[in-house]
């Protein structure tokens, strides 16, 4: 079935994508009168903050905020206008709003949303993974790095080894090898261990291969460790 087009002027189309780019309510109330005002031929229109709050109910702050808001988003352009008096004095007059064409907006947000949903996925799958097996993701620069926690330092802050790649399956195999040379001490390691578990591990593994066998022995004789 076709659909009537309306010839009395009583009516205006507006892109349906409009409500499809995160735009708020007032975003979108102020670009459909733009919509309204403008000249079909040329994309222009010039109505004044004022005339624009008197039909949509918004105050001249409000509207100066959205159509700051449209410009950012590319949806429409500004230019200042000059009128000039009778007595030939020039005063500032209203903006010309031009609206430009939705199509390169709508892909560039929707490009945006896909980064954001691959930029979700990663993390959501970088805290999946189980403790002491360590993440692995791409870098800025393309390499692929591997990391494993490998203790808390003194403040009980988590410690962390990383290896490099220029490929994923080349990081994984160094990954392991991290991971065999730490000994997964880390499943020993966890951020709600009581304070005297945490004391006793501080001590076997941070303190001790530093001390002498001497003063080793001295520490564990005079102190129990709770």
């Amino acid at each position: 079935m076709n659909k009537q087009i309306d010839k009395s002027g009583n009516y205006f189309l507006a892109p349906k994508s409009i409500f499809s780019l995160g735009l708020s309510s007032g975003e979108i109330t102020l670009y459909l009168y733009l919509m309204f005002c403008e000249d079909r031929s040329t994309y222009k229109c010039y109505p004044s903050y004022s005339t624009i709050g008197k039909a949509t109910g918004m105050s001249n702050n409000t509207v100066r905020k959205y159509v700051e808001s449209l410009k950012r988003r590319g949806l429409i352009f500004t230019e200042h206008t000059t009128v000039i008096t009778k007595d030939g004095r020039a005063h500032n007059g209203s903006l010309r709003y031009t609206i430009n064409p939705i199509q390169p907006i709508e892909e560039m947000y929707f490009q945006r949303q896909l980064r954001e949903a691959n930029t979700r996925r990663k993390l959501i799958e970088f805290e999946r993974r189980k403790q002491g097996e360590g993440s692995l993701f791409q870098r800025k620069d393309g390499r692929w790095e591997g990391r494993v926690m490998i203790g808390y330092n003194e403040k009980g802050n988590p410690k962390t080894k990383s290896v490099f790649a220029h490929t994923k399956g080349e990081c994984e195999e160094k990954l392991e090898r991290l991971k065999a040379e730490c000994g997964r001490r880390n499943d020993r390691m966890k951020p709600d261990m009581n304070f005297g578990d945490w004391m006793d591990l501080w001590y076997q593994y941070f303190c001790k291969p530093r001390l002498r066998i001497t003063t080793q022995a001295c520490y564990e004789g005079k102190f129990i460790l709770i």
